[in-house]
């Protein structure tokens, strides 16, 4: 069963979007498990839509540490652009039955799944 999904993003902000699909596993567990090659001192994004919500704490932002570790007291909680979102939207649609089993609202679980 996959835990998160990877995909680049080409954007000046960020490198990667990284979107976590298991509800069941708390965020900073994921996130200390992550390591990274090649992308040392880098910034990535986070969706935690179906772990979190779809609110305010949806996005975070992490640095990527010289080790390609995740730098946990890097986090920030952002709002990306809308093209970010809708693109982060469209990678959750890809994946029906987690976003069906996560911790959103009947009306967010179909928003996403009509994309």
């Amino acid at each position: 069963m996959e835990k998160y999904c990877l995909n680049k993003i080409d954007t000046p902000e960020y490198f990667a979007l990284l979107s976590l699909l298991d509800y069941r596993q708390n965020i900073s567990e994921y996130l200390k498990k992550i390591q990274w090659e090649d992308v040392a001192e880098k910034t990535i994004l986070i969706d935690t839509a179906l772990v979190s919500g779809i609110n305010e704490y949806r996005f975070i932002v992490l640095s990527v540490d010289k080790q390609g570790i995740l730098d946990l007291n890097s986090l920030r909680y952002v709002q990306p652009s809308d093209e970010v979102v809708k693109k982060s939207n469209k990678v959750l649609s890809e994946f029906k039955e987690y976003v069906q089993h996560s911790v959103l609202s009947s009306k967010q679980v179909n928003s996403i799944l009509t994309m």
